[in-house]
């Protein structure tokens, strides 16, 4: 009988070894990351300066794997809707990947390219500014561009200080399929 106690607490042991792999042993190869394996993510977040600065969000890659990150040192930002590959690998290093317990509970949608190219050509409803001092939790796209080798954003939606929408079929599927950052108003 304490043979199977044993066995049991190993068998859990391992359990979470395997599954905090990454935060222990560093990266390894299945999850370095590249323009193969994250052709586009999700990300969504928050971010003001006024009463003081603050930023959280997540990403969300073509796997299910959610990272999360909170008032993150050495952020590498969204310039123009462009940013290199390697600053945005760089962010993903420094969020936290938060793994459900199996894979059956990961946040995952397959985007197809008609998808991104209905998402590209629909337009962007612009309401303008609608608050003060609220932030911004804007919604987005994240897609590897083949052309300028960079990935691209596209707006999925923004809340807070200045209220946008984009007018495709796949955008409220997308924000309720993979989740959107807590709203603290």
């Amino acid at each position: 009988m304490p043979i199977i106690i044993y066995l049991i607490i190993l068998l859990i042991v391992f359990i979470i070894l395997y599954r905090y792999r990454r935060m222990l042993l560093g990266p390894t190869p299945e999850n370095i990351f590249s323009i193969e394996n994250t052709p586009y993510l999700y990300q969504s977040e928050f971010y003001s300066l006024a009463w003081g600065r603050k930023h959280y969000g997540f990403y969300v890659d073509p796997a299910g794997i959610t990272y999360k990150y909170k008032m993150p040192e050495n952020w590498n930002f969204i310039k123009h809707d462009i940013i290199e590959s390697e600053l945005l690998f760089q962010n993903l290093e420094l969020s936290v990947v938060q793994l459900p317990f199996t894979k059956f509970l990961r946040r995952k949608i397959v985007i197809s390219d008609v998808v991104i190219k209905d998402l590209m050509d629909s337009t962007i409803e612009d309401h303008g500014m609608v608050r003060n001092d609220a932030g911004d939790f804007p919604n987005s796209l994240l897609v590897y561009d083949t052309t300028i080798q960079k990935y691209r954003r596209i707006l999925l939606n923004c809340d807070g200080d200045y209220k946008k929408v984009n007018q495709s079929k796949y955008t409220n599927v997308l924000i309720s399929g993979l989740g959107e950052v807590r709203r603290h108003f």
